[in-house]
């Protein structure tokens, strides 16, 4: 549990030096995006990288 909210710290700590609206938000977005993409993958789907990344971008510009 703490390893997770040290990642949610670091992207948070990211989206307040870009910023971004609402980094709290965004960082707990993009966490679930992150793991959604990583057992994704596990599950044998090749492509979830890239439509994270395509979500990913969408998730940016909603925090712009």
């Amino acid at each position: 549990m703490r390893h997770l909210e040290n990642i949610r710290a670091m992207v948070r700590r990211l989206a307040e030096e870009a910023g971004l609206d609402d980094p709290r938000s965004f960082a707990d977005s993009w966490h679930i995006l992150m793991k959604g993409s990583i057992v994704q993958a596990v599950e044998g789907d090749l492509d979830a990288a890239s439509r994270a990344k395509s979500m990913a971008r969408l998730l940016i510009d909603t925090h712009r």
